[in-house]
């Protein structure tokens, strides 16, 4: 429902619904009510709209598979149209004895002749044929559950980094963690996870965007004077993740599927009142003919009565089932290892002060950005402290008179001390640019597209150094 195109196919059969149609309906299901015919479907479009940007990128996607396969020694070609080819599945990615993933999603193929991982590109006519590689495949959760195998005896391990925008040697540790609860069944479920990173700032411990990952380069060498985390460290920033993160997860959670309970119930009583009602009617209906001497019908009178009592049945399961939806807990909490992070020695002064930002002109960047974009007319929401990669600063939406979403614009605000310069963007801002092309934004003004040939890719880190003049150029 929640893809455009069908969204906008459920609107137009809706509102080619007849008034006596829709009145016949209202009545069949016991539910008329004075209401109008218009159903907003507004929200469903915002929703799609950040589920779109929190989707994983397909960039990282393929990847992270592609590096697996080479970890794992699997042969993962390029074709000639683009698309990508396993000619060879080893046995030990289809075996159900070795992955758990193989017994719960299947084997994937002994070989895959067509593969991609956008699903713009499987689409189009002549790629139809192209198996949608995407993580919740079989082939590649069987790959990412053997890598973890193989890399299981390094968990927990320390390694070097450098990041454009280091000034001074730093670490960041990473957890992930669960929320658990129970199914309808009463059986136990895990509702919800996340990677969280951790590093130490000016006030202590806070939290950073997992999706930094994306942005580091792997170094030869720690940062001089950094070391590897002790256990107690470890163990700190452990207890900060279950404190400022889980718990308030789990509560969170607990409130949602609580929700969610009190709706469903609400709905299970309408619907079965309703079905009740009628189901007593036809018992009372069938009863008094057999009190009347129609011996034929106590057969089907006592079939109404079971059925009553069945439904009773159902309605003690069904809420019993709700109520297991309110059972949330926190789960464990697991260390996966730190990174050692430090500045990009080999740049030059140019390139690292490009990737260096001033936290007092970014906010003053980004408090201009909106102003401007209110000015403008259109509704921004600040989501720089988001930290679900999305790679960029500010969605700002501009709505037609009805209220409904008619262009957004993805913006990336960038703040220079001085009146011009260059500026840099990390490896998600700049997948991300390419990803929504014309709706991504720099510095609100100027459309990132025209900004292309002016950028320069840094090497010796993942970034890339958008030249001043360009900027200039691109403002007019």
């Amino acid at each position: 429902m929640l893809h455009p195109e069908r969204v906008d196919q459920s609107e137009r059969e809706i509102q080619a619904i007849s008034a006596e149609v829709q009145k016949d309906h209202e009545e069949m299901l016991g539910v008329a009510q004075a209401t109008q015919k218009h159903v907003d479907v507004s929200w469903v479009h915002e929703r799609d709209l950040r589920s779109e940007e929190r989707r994983l990128m397909p960039e990282y996607v393929e990847q992270f598979f592609g590096r697996a396969c080479r970890r794992l020694e699997v042969r993962f070609d390029r074709r000639a149209d683009g698309m990508w080819r396993i000619e060879h599945v080893p046995a030990s990615l289809r075996s159900p004895d070795r992955l758990e993933s193989v017994r719960r999603l299947g084997r994937p193929q002994p070989e895959y002749r067509k593969l991609t991982f956008k699903k713009e590109d499987r689409a189009r006519a002549e790629h139809e044929d192209a198996v949608l590689l995407s993580p919740g495949h079989p082939l590649y959760k069987a790959t990412g559950e053997a890598l973890l195998h193989k890399l299981s005896a390094i968990e927990g391990a320390a390694a070097p980094f450098v990041a454009p925008w280091a000034s001074e040697p730093y670490a960041i540790h990473f957890f992930s963690y669960l929320v658990r609860g129970l199914s309808m069944s009463a059986e136990p479920e895990d509702v919800y996870a996340e990677l969280v990173a951790v590093a130490d700032g000016e006030q202590g411990l806070e939290l950073v965007a997992a999706d930094v990952l994306h942005d580091l380069t792997p170094f030869d060498a720690a940062p001089p004077g950094l070391e590897p985390p002790s256990t107690e460290e470890v163990k700190r920033a452990s207890e900060f993740v279950k404190l400022r993160v889980q718990h308030t997860e789990a509560e969170e959670k607990r409130v949602e599927r609580r929700g969610q309970a009190r709706v469903r119930t609400e709905y299970l009583e309408d619907s079965m009142q309703t079905h009740r009602q009628r189901l007593e009617q036809r018992f009372a209906e069938l009863d008094d003919r057999v009190w009347r001497g129609e011996e034929n019908m106590r057969l089907v009178r006592d079939d109404a009565e079971r059925r009553l009592d069945d439904l009773a049945r159902k309605r003690e399961q069904k809420l019993a089932g709700f109520e297991q939806l309110g059972v949330v807990r926190p789960g464990p909490v697991r260390y996966l290892g730190t990174a050692l992070v430090g500045p990009p020695y080999a740049l030059d002064d140019a390139d690292r002060e490009a990737m260096r930002s001033d936290r007092d002109v970014e906010l003053a960047a980004m408090r201009w950005a909106m102003e401007e974009e209110r000015l403008a007319g259109w509704d921004p929401e600040d989501v720089s402290d988001a930290r679900d990669g999305s790679g960029f600063d500010i969605r700002s939406k501009l709505r037609d008179a009805s209220g409904r979403v008619v262009e957004v614009r993805r913006i990336e605000v960038k703040g220079r001390g001085p009146a011009r310069g260059d500026v840099s963007l990390c490896n998600t801002e700049w997948i991300a640019a390419h990803r929504h092309g014309d709706s991504f934004w720099l510095k609100v003004r100027d459309p990132a597209r025209a900004l292309a040939e002016g950028v320069r890719k840094v090497t010796t880190v993942t970034a890339y150094r958008v030249a001043g003049e360009a900027i200039e150029a691109a403002a007019g």
